[in-house]
Order: C-alpha cells, then structure tokens, then sequence
C-alpha cells in the first residue's frame, strides 16, 4: 500500500506540484497577514487601557525602584529574561517604548562579554553610568574588551567605576592602557585589589590634578599610588585597606606610614575614614597631630599597638564616631596587654576636641558592653545618656572589637559614665574594673549570667557584712550613685548557679542599709516571677518604685509536654 502512494506522488506531474505549493504560501501568507491584524489590533485594545495611560516619566520612575530593588550583576549565562523588572518593561509596547527612551534605567552596568551589557550602554546614550567589574582568570577575551572599550570611549561619563581582581596583570594591562585624561563625572573609584604578592599601580593620569575633579569617595585595597596626589583634597569618603598579606610575602612597595600621613593631612573635607593598617609602622613617627574638622566616622582596623600611635597623630571633631577592630595575641604578657590598654586610654582622653574653644571635651556617658550579635568583646561608649531602647538606635562615639575586654574595661575613659548596659555574661574581675565608677546611676542587665555576677559582685561591698551592721553615715564602696537597675530576660529559678529572687531581693537591702536604696526597679521579659515575688520587692523598695511588666512566663525548660506553660501566679 505505502509503496502504491509512494509511486503515484512520483508521477505526479510538475506543474500540480508547484501550483499547489503556491496556493499554500498563499494561505500561509494570508494567515501571517491576519495574524498581524490581530496583534495589531490587541495593540490598538491595551493602548486604550489604563496602564498604557501611565505618562512616561512615573512609568520610570517605577521601573528604576524595580531595578533598584533586584540589580543585574552580569551573569554571563543571565539573559534579559530572567530578571524581573526587564519583564515588567515588556507588558506591553508603550511600556517598552518608554523604558528604552529612558537612559538613566541602563546606566548600572555590570561588565561581561555578553551582548546585554553593550545593550545596556548603547541604551544610557550620553548620561553618566556606573560601572562594575569583576576580573578573573576566566574572563573571556570578550569580557577584557568590554572593559577596555568601556575606559577608552566611555571614560567622560563614567560616575562611578569599581573594579575587582585577584590577577594584578589582568587590572594593569586595563589601567596602562592609554586613557582619556579626564573623567570629569567620576564621583566613586574604588579598585579592590586580591594578589597578595603583588600591588597594582593605578595610572597617574586618573589621579592627577584635572583627571577627575569631582572625584568625592575612593576606596583601594593592595595598590599603589601617590600620596600627594591632588584629589585627595576633595575626598569626602576614603578607604584603605593593607590588609591580606603575610609577614614573609607583603610587597616591598607596600605604602609607608609617612606617606600615609601625608595623605591624611591634605584630606580637610574629609567625613568617612575607613582604614586597615596592619602592616604600617607608626611607632617611629613624630609629627604634629592631623585635624580633620569634618569627620563623622572613623574605622581603624589593626593590631592594638598600631592604633594607638595612629590616633596619637588625629585629632577629632567632637561629632567623630570611632570603630577599632582588631585581636592582641594570646601570647602576649599580662603586662604587656595593661601597657597597650593604658596607652590606648591615654590616647582616647586626648582625641575629641571640644564644640567650642569655651566647652571642655567631651566625656562618656553611657557605655553598653557585648552589644554585637556573636561577638561578645564589643564595647561602645556614647557621649550623652541613653537608655536602653535608644543606644539600639543612635550609633555610639566609640566602639572597641578586641579580644582584651577586661584590660580594656579598667582604662577606657569612663570615669564620668552614668548608663551601663551589660548584654553577656561579665567575670567578676570585669565588674570590679567598672565597680569604682561614682557617678554611674543606672545599669541594664541582659541575662541571668550577667544579673547574678553583678548581684554577687555588690553583695561582696567592703562597707557591708554578713550581720548587716552599718552606720548611718556608711555608704556603699561600689557605685554609690547606683539609683536605677533594669533586669530583661533573666531566670529566677534559683536553682544550681542561677540567679534567684531572694538574691536580688537581699542586694536590694543591703543597698538600703548602705543608705543608698535603689530608687527604681525593672523586670522585663524575665523568667518565673510570680505575683508575690512582685508584691515582695514592692514591700522592699515601696509602691511606685517597682517595673514589672507581669509576664507570668516559665524558662522554656520548664514547659511541660503538652506545650503549656506554669503560671507563677501564686493566687
């Protein structure tokens, strides 16, 4: 039968063959005609809608809080369709019309060899655009001329320009390229540079007088360059980080301190200063100490000794917020770690300048201790009094991320300090460094640990003993200006090492027959206190004295099975 068909379709003659071939591209063409009728006409329906109503400039502004929202990073295997707000452009063909007529929405442009990301710069036109790269050893011979033409063509419109490498040849054969002189727009420069043998030297033509003026934020790790390069004197935000080199391969090239300093003093419009030291040596340095009158923060990241003969050569406006961060040894010596302390001490008293020539400089009044999730040696100091639910908001004049918290406590300059905040668990040790403050009145305490440590801390007071015999002229040794105590999220149980009722319960006493009762008490989401515990620190300290929140709520260990919880109530 098949082979019947197959030899009546060979003597088919010709002339059918081609007539009917022709009648059906008649028809296709017909139906592609029809079909494009049809989408004519959908077109013709959803210009009429609402949404094609929208006047182009809010339509916009939506698809720029869209990119905003999820950004395009280049991805070589990512394509137009898989990021959402380039499909929120195509709803329909206004849509897309207004979204290509407006440059500002491609001027984020990650480079990659992909054709998207020339799309993108041909769609910004003339308006200035950021640029991000990423260059590694992979990098196609695509991905190296996209920058390249990027920094040749498009250099006087560049706003922002970052670039990341760990293959220092691959960056300086970018950068050597001869370049247009000017980047009159470029606002950001930031060159993060990886190879921990080798430093790249940025071209002089970018940073010298005339390269790029209203250059305002410049951020470099592992390069070279000079110091007494011209845009420094415009810079209001400046990162330098020395860090990722081992004592056996840092590069000989690596910046002195001097020229460091150097740099630092030509900054004056400096805000933001953020800067990784490791490897510079201060130590040997004499200078007259930098003012820098505008700065709001500072972030020094090194050893202890390091900061220390840094912050000997700043001066600081009053308004600074300063961030140290770094590790001592565990081998260093005890002594040792109290000189550097005591050193560190002495250069914090000095650092701040006063408001006005009339004030005197300025003096911590609140510090919060372990106040950073998983890093329990954090201390902050603010110079105005906060309490607890503030200093979670307003950010601090000083915080300290070192692994010598005890050291730290005994020196740091908190003799005027009037708010403590203890968020984990101190030694005893600990609280005898801040036990001397006189004028501290309030304390907040975060944690059964840190309660019970400080409630046997004050019991052990050498005007009190066990008999309770006290004059009526003896006040307490330890923080005799103690008014105010706040407890949150402390166990009462009592049993094994926690803390209980009645040990708070007998400090308050104490401090009463230390003719320093404690005028206000605060208990908050704290663990099994009953309505008469309640009614028993009422009759200790009387009506109105006592802040109970009346959480009548067991440890989570104490829950039983059926997932209820005991009721402390003991009515």
């Amino acid at each position: 039968m098949a082979g019947t068909i197959k030899g009546e379709l060979s003597a088919e003659i010709p002339e059918d063959r081609l007539r009917r071939a022709e009648l059906r591209r008649a028809i296709e063409d017909r139906i592609a005609e029809l079909e494009g009728g049809i989408r004519d006409l959908w077109s013709q329906r959803n210009a009429l809608s609402d949404i094609s109503q929208m006047p182009g400039e809010i339509l916009c502004r939506i698809f720029a809080f869209c990119a905003q929202h999820e950004p395009w990073k280049g991805y070589a295997w990512t394509t137009k369709r898989d990021l959402p707000w380039f499909r929120v452009t195509h709803v329909s063909r206004h849509w897309r019309a207004v979204a290509i007529a407006c440059p500002e929405l491609w001027t984020e442009i990650y480079l990659t060899g992909t054709p998207l990301t020339q799309m993108m710069v041909e769609r910004s036109k003339q308006v200035p655009i950021s640029v991000e790269a990423w260059c590694t050893f992979s990098d196609t011979a695509a991905s190296k001329k996209a920058l390249h033409d990027i920094l040749v063509k498009e250099m006087h419109r560049l706003k922002t320009l970052r670039l990341t490498s760990s293959d220092s040849n691959i960056l300086d054969a970018i950068l050597t390229t001869p370049l247009k002189p000017v980047a009159p727009t470029l606002r950001d420069l930031r060159i993060d540079h990886c190879d921990p043998h080798n430093l790249l030297k940025i071209p002089e033509q970018l940073l010298d007088e005339g390269g790029a003026p209203n250059l305002r934020e410049f951020s470099v790790r592992g390069c070279q360059f000079s110091w007494t390069s011209p845009i420094f004197a415009s810079l209001n935000r400046f990162q330098y980080l020395a860090e990722g080199y081992s004592q056996d391969d840092t590069p000989s090239t690596l910046p002195s301190a001097q020229g460091l300093l150097q740099g630092l003093s030509n900054m004056g419009k400096l805000v933001h200063l953020n800067l990784n030291i490791t490897f510079l040596d201060f130590a040997r340095l004499k200078s007259k100490p930098i003012t820098l009158p505008l700065l709001q923060d500072l972030t020094l990241t090194s050893d202890l000794l390091n900061i220390v003969t840094l912050l000997n050569h700043l001066t600081l406006p009053s308004v600074t917020t300063l961030e140290l961060n770094g590790e001592v040894s565990v081998t260093e010596s005890e002594g040792r770690l109290l000189q550097q302390a005591s050193e560190l001490g002495s250069a914090l008293k000095s650092l701040w300048q006063p408001s006005s020539p009339s004030d005197s400089a300025p003096t911590f009044q609140t510090c919060k201790i372990g106040a950073d999730i998983g890093s329990p040696e954090v201390i902050q100091g603010w110079f105005k009094t906060l309490n607890e639910g503030q200093s979670d908001i307003i950010p601090p004049n000083l915080k300290i991320s070192f692994n010598i918290r005890e050291p730290l406590l005994r020196i740091l300059p908190f003799e005027h300090l009037r708010h403590l905040h203890v968020q984990v668990p101190l030694l005893k040790t600990e609280f005898s460094a801040l036990g001397q403050l006189e004028e501290l009145e309030s304390i907040y305490l975060r944690g059964e640990y840190a309660t019970k440590t400080f409630v046997e801390y004050m019991a052990a007071d050498p005007r009190w003993n066990k008999e309770g015999a006290a004059g009526s002229e003896t006040t307490p040794t330890y923080l005799p200006s103690l008014r105010h105590i706040s407890v949150t999220e402390t166990d009462f149980t009592g049993d094994d090492d926690m803390m209980s009722i009645d040990d708070l319960l007998d400090f308050l006493k104490m401090r009463i027959s230390l003719n320093r009762p404690i005028g206000y008490l605060g208990l908050r989401r704290c663990y099994n206190v009953s309505d008469g515990d309640y009614r028993r620190f009422v009759q200790v300290l009387g009506d109105g004295h006592v802040d109970w929140d009346w959480v009548h709520e067991a440890h989570p260990q104490d829950v039983n099975s059926e997932g209820g919880s005991w009721n402390g109530s003991d009515g």
